[in-house]
C-alpha cells in the first residue's frame, strides 16, 4: 500500500531545489538591483546639485564683480546691497562645496573634488570675499572703477576664479557621467541575468521591477539634463562677460549677446530693441527656421513710438516676462493669431541717449523658468555695465585728447592726427600742410593784466583760430601760447594766403583789451616740403620763427610811441 504512494524522487527534488534557488536568486539579484540604482540616483542626484551649486557660482561671481563696477561708476547704494546679498550667497554656497560632510559628495569622489577645491578654489574665493568685503567696508563716494579691489573682482571674474570654477564643475560633470557609466553596465548586466531566469519563470513575474529600474533610470537621466543645462548657462554668461571687456560698438555687443541667449534658451526669436527720441527699431534679429513667415512678419514690425509693450519696459526699466501672451492686456492680435504664446522684453542699459532692450518669444506652452530669467537679467546687468563702462572711457578718451582751457585738440591729439593723415594723405597722393603758429603778445598779458586775463587771451585766440579755417581742417593747442592747424588737400599756390589769414586771426582781439594780440606763423606742405611728419612740423616752426623775427624787425624799424610800446607783441 505504502509502494502505491506518490515518493518523491532525486530527480524531482533536484528540479524543486533548482526552481526554488532560481527564484531564491532572481529575487535577491533584483533586490539588490534595485537598492544598488537607488543608491546611485540619489548619488547622481546630490552631484547634479553639486554641479547646481558650483555653476551658481560663477553667476554669482560674475554678478559681484558687475555689481561692484556700477557700484564704482555711479555709486549707487543699491549696488552695494545686491553685492553684499551675492557676496553672502557665494560664501554660504562655497562653505558646502568645502564641506565634506554637506550632503553634496556621496558618489565615490569626494576626495578628488576636495583635493581640487583645497588646491585651486578655496585661496582664489577666499581673495575674491576679502576684496568684495573691502568694497562694501569702502564709503560709496570714495569708490571708483580704479580701485584695486573693484579692478581684482573684475579681472578674478572674468579670468582666473571663473576659470577655476568652470573647472570644478567640469570635473563634477566628470564624475557624474562616471556614475551614469556605472549605472548603465549594471543595469545591462542585470537586464542580461534578468532575461536568462525570465524564460524559465515568465516575463511577469519581474515586470513591477522593471517599471521601477525604467522610473529610476528616467530621474537619472533628467537630473543629468538638468545638470548640464547648468552648464550651459554658465557658459553662456562667461561668453557673456568675455563680450564686455571687447572693444566692439554697444551695438554688436548687445547683437553678439542676443543671440548667445537665444540659442542658450531655445528662443524661436529675438531681437534687440533700439529706442530712441527717433522712434524704435528692431536690429541682430535671431529667427528659428521653423517659425512661421506669418508670425516672423509680425514679430519685426516695430511700433509707433510710445506704444507696445516694448516702450512700456522702456519706460518701467524692469523686465517683464509673459507666459500667456494671448491673456496679455495690450496682446496684439495678429501675434495671438500667428501663434505667439511667450514674451520676454528685458531693459539693456543706455548709451549715446539709445536705450537697449532684448526681446525674445517662444511658440507653445514653455513657461519663463527661474533659471531663464536669472540668465536673461544677468546678462542685461553684464551689457548695462559695459554700457556705463564705454561711455566712461569715451569720456576720459575725449579729455584726454582735448586742451582743458580752449577745447581744442591738444598736442596729444596732434601728434595722433598728424601721423593718420599723413598716412591717409600718402594713400591718397593728396596733400597735407602744417601750420605751426605762435600768438604774440600773451607774456605781455600775463605779467600786467593777470593770468586770468591771459586765459581768456587763448580762449579768444583759439575761438577766432578755428572759425578762421575749413570744417575739415583741425586746430590744435600745443601748449602756452604755441597753436597748430592740419590742413588736408591744401593747394600749394595758396600757401601765401593761408599765411595771411593766420596773421590777421587775432584783430578782433584789440577791440576786446588786447591791442599787442597778433599771430606769427610758419607753413609746411607735403610732399613739397618732405614726407614725414617731424620734418613738416620743423620746417613749418623755423618758417613761424622767421616770420616772428621779420615782424619784431619790421616794428623795431619803425617809431613807436609811449603807448604802442605798452601793446606791443612779446
Amino acid at each position: 500500500m505504502n509502494a502505491d504512494l506518490p515518493t518523491p524522487t532525486r530527480g524531482n527534488l533536484t528540479l524543486r531545489r533548482t526552481y526554488w534557488l532560481t527564484l531564491l536568486v532572481l529575487g535577491v539579484l533584483s533586490i539588490a538591483s534595485n537598492v544598488l540604482l537607488s543608491m546611485q540616483v540619489e548619488a547622481t542626484s546630490a552631484t547634479a546639485a553639486l554641479v547646481n551649486t558650483a555653476g551658481r557660482q560663477r553667476m554669482l561671481a560674475v554678478r559681484i564683480a558687475a555689481d561692484a563696477e556700477h557700484a564704482a561708476a555711479t555709486h549707487d547704494p543699491h549696488s552695494l546691497s545686491d553685492l553684499r546679498a551675492s557676496l553672502a550667497t557665494l560664501e554660504a554656497n562655497h562653505a558646502r562645496l568645502s564641506d565634506a560632510a554637506s550632503g553634496l559628495y556621496t558618489s565615490g569622489f569626494a576626495p578628488d573634488v576636495r583635493r581640487f577645491y583645497a588646491a585651486q578654489v578655496n585661496p582664489r574665493v577666499a581673495a575674491f570675499t576679502a576684496a568684495g568685503r573691502r568694497i562694501l567696508e569702502t564709503p560709496p563716494e570714495q569708490l571708483s572703477p580704479q580701485q584695486p579691489d573693484v579692478a581684482f573682482l573684475t579681472l578674478q571674474a572674468r579670468g582666473p576664479l571663473l576659470v577655476a570654477l568652470d573647472r570644478a564643475v567640469a570635473l563634477d560633470e566628470h564624475r557624474s557621467d562616471q556614475v551614469i557609466a556605472r549605472v548603465q553596465r549594471l543595469s545591462w548586466l542585470r537586464v542580461g541575468a534578468v532575461v536568462t531566469l525570465l524564460l524559465t519563470l515568465g516575463l511577469g513575474v519581474f515586470r513591477p521591477l522593471e517599471r521601477r529600474n525604467r522610473e529610476l533610470l528616467s530621474r537619472l537621466a533628467a537630473e543629468h539634463a538638468a545638470a548640464s543645462q547648468q552648464a550651459s548657462y554658465a557658459q553662456a554668461l562667461l561668453r557673456i562677460s568675455e563680450l564686455s571687456d571687447t572693444d566692439l560698438p554697444p551695438e554688436q555687443v548687445a547683437h553678439e549677446l542676443t543671440a548667445t541667449v537665444a540659442r542658450t534658451l531655445g528662443l524661436d526669436w529675438a531681437a534687440l530693441g533700439l529706442l530712441s527720441g527717433n522712434g524704435s527699431q528692431l536690429a541682430g534679429v535671431y529667427a528659428h527656421p521653423a517659425l512661421p513667415a506669418a508670425l516672423m512678419a509680425q514679430l519685426n514690425h516695430t511700433p509707433r513710438p510710445g506704444e507696445g509693450m516694448i516702450w512700456d519696459v522702456a519706460r518701467g526699466g524692469q523686465p517683464v516676462y509673459v507666459d500667456d501672451y494671448a491673456h496679455l492686456g495690450n496682446a496684439r492680435p495678429a501675434l495671438v493669431d500667428a501663434g505667439l504664446s511667450g514674451a520676454a522684453w528685458v531693459p539693456l542699459g543706455t548709451f549715446e541717449g539709445v536705450q537697449y532692450l532684448l526681446c525674445g518669444a517662444r511658440l507653445g506652452p514653455r513657461p519663463w523658468q527661474a533659471a531663464d530669467r536669472n540668465l536673461l537679467e544677468a546678462a542685461a546687468r553684464t551689457v548695462t555695465v559695459a554700457l556705463h563702462r564705454r561711455l566712461y572711457l569715451h569720456e576720459l578718451q575725449a579729455a584726454a585728447l582735448s586742451d582743458a582751457l580752449t577745447g581744442l585738440g591738444n598736442r596729444r591729439a596732434f601728434e595722433r592726427d598728424l601721423k593718420v593723415g599723413q598716412a591717409q594723405a600718402s594713400r591718397q597722393g593728396q596733400t597735407l600742410a602744417v601750420m605751426m603758429l605762435d600768438l604774440d603778445g600773451l607774456k605781455q598779458v600775463n605779467d600786467i593784466q593777470g593770468h586770468e586775463r591771459g586765459d581768456a587771451l587763448l580762449r579768444g585766440f583759439g575761438h577766432l583760430l578755428a572759425q578762421a579755417f575749413r570744417h575739415s581742417d583741425q586746430v590744435y593747442r600745443l601748449g602756452g601760447d604755441e597753436f597748430a592747424v592740419l590742413l588736408p588737400a591744401a593747394a600749394p599756390e595758396h600757401a601765401r594766403e593761408l599765411l595771411e589769414r593766420a596773421a590777421r586771426v587775432a584783430e578782433p582781439l584789440h577791440a576786446q583789451g588786447f591791442p599787442g594780440a597778433g599771430a606769427s606763423a610758419g607753413l609746411a606742405i607735403s610732399p613739397l616740403d618732405g614726407g614725414d611728419a617731424a620734418t613738416l612740423v620743423r620746417l613749418a616752426d623755423e618758417r613761424m620763427y622767421a616770420s616772428k623775427r621779420e615782424r619784431k624787425a619790421a616794428q623795431c624799424a619803425q617809431p613807436v610811441t609811449a603807448g604802442e610800446r605798452r601793446g606791443s607783441p612779446n
